[in-house]
């Protein structure tokens, strides 16, 4: 039996920000259901994904008040 290839750090990037095409989402997909190492990773990336944008949407609301709180202020 011949050891599985793992997928590319940069395919497990593009699934996790969702800008890959369909047949490469496929294949992630299939790939991760058989090998728990790469499972492992593309989970990470999600997990860093998310916290930038988590970081990010926090970051805008810091820089740019709501309109409720600039009508409070006035």
């Amino acid at each position: 039996m011949e050891p599985m290839k793992h997928l590319p750090i940069g395919l497990l990037e593009q699934y996790s920000m969702k800008e890959i095409s369909i047949r490469d989402h496929q294949r992630v997909e299939r790939h991760v259901m058989r090998c728990p190492q790469c499972l492992d990773r593309l989970h990470a990336e999600i997990g860093w994904v998310l916290g930038v944008r988590s970081m990010d949407k926090t970051w805008r609301k810091l820089i740019k008040p709501s309109r409720k709180s600039r009508a409070k202020n006035e």
